[in-house]
């Protein structure tokens, strides 16, 4: 997936409170009010815009995407081999060192 954010100043106060739209091209649009630090340079205001970057929001945003585009889960193993002493069937197992064998 793309990691590449646009956003843009969309209004704002000579306080420095404003509405910045972020945006992604598959995960989409979320407006967040933010600080600008006006008295700064542009750089700075953008590095600060940068910084309030609201990632929990496109972060579950992107979970949903990969819960609607993901394969159903399935058990990773489908098929296996492993030993089982018949001999004392009721040692219990999780002590006993078995060897198992991946297939």
């Amino acid at each position: 997936m793309d990691t590449k954010f646009t956003f843009k100043v969309k209004d704002w106060n000579a306080d420095g409170s404003a509405r910045v739209e972020y945006t992604h091209a598959v995960l989409g649009t979320v407006t967040k009010p933010v600080f600008i630090p006006l008295n700064f340079s542009e750089e700075e205001q953008r590095s600060s815009i940068m910084m309030q970057f609201p990632s929990t929001m496109f972060h579950s945003r992107w979970l949903g995407y990969l819960q609607r585009e993901a394969p159903l889960p399935a058990p990773a193993a489908m098929e296996g081999e492993f030993v089982f002493s018949l001999e004392r069937p009721d040692d219990n197992l999780v002590e006993q060192a078995l060897p198992t064998v991946k297939v």
